[in-house]
């Protein structure tokens, strides 16, 4: 339940003295020592639960993923990965040159026939 030493006095109804010599006579351990090797256990069972619950649940599956695994909504990128970008980028930029129509060149016409021509 990963609860305080006072929480847990509390619940049992005794001191945190007689919680420390129950301890040591049980663990052989100080009470300190105990809590958290059994922290670890509630922490291994919480991520358990989660991860059954991720499954069903985006919201936990990228709560996860935020904080086991380090993902972001905002990435960081590293040097390669910013290089791709911009390559990336100027290919795009480029394929809409490729892409764009041409502009008309087309001559103009003339209908002068006085340089000679037959008439």
């Amino acid at each position: 339940m990963q609860c305080t030493q006072q929480e847990i006095c509390d619940f049992l109804e005794v001191d945190h003295k007689t919680l420390t010599r129950w301890c040591k006579r049980t663990y052989k351990k100080e009470y300190s020592q105990v809590y958290a090797e059994k922290k670890s256990g509630g922490k291994i069972s919480l991520r358990r639960l989660q991860f059954r619950l991720a499954e069903k649940s985006a919201a936990m599956a990228i709560f996860l993923g935020k904080n086991i695994l380090g993902q972001s909504d905002n990435p960081v990128l590293d040097a390669d990965e910013e290089m791709a970008q911009r390559a990336n980028e100027q290919i795009i930029s480029l394929a809409s040159l490729i892409n764009a129509p041409l502009p008309s060149r087309e001559l103009p016409v003339s209908n002068d026939t006085s340089n000679g021509g037959d008439g």
